[in-house]
């Protein structure tokens, strides 16, 4: 997360060819955008975020990658309060 003078939240979403053929790194951005979808109002505003998909991504469920989100999302107003 980085902050932004735009006044908006920005969102990128990677994923490398390290996770795998293209269906594995489809797989594992559709699931990073439902995330950021379902949890939207949790992100800061005027903050440009990108989320990297990481090795056991496109293998996980959601449930396993909304426990990730809270504890990186948990850290992040841990370090700005």
């Amino acid at each position: 997360m980085l902050e932004n003078d735009a006044g908006v939240r920005r969102f990128g979403v990677t994923a490398s060819k390290q996770l795998g053929n293209a269906v594995r790194r489809n797989r594992a951005k559709r699931l990073m955008r439902e995330l950021i979808r379902l949890n939207v109002d949790r992100f800061p505003i005027s903050h440009d975020i990108v989320l990297v998909g990481k090795k056991p991504i496109p293998d996980a469920h959601y449930r396993e990658v909304q426990l990730e989100l809270d504890k990186i999302l948990k850290d992040h107003e841990n370090l700005v309060a």
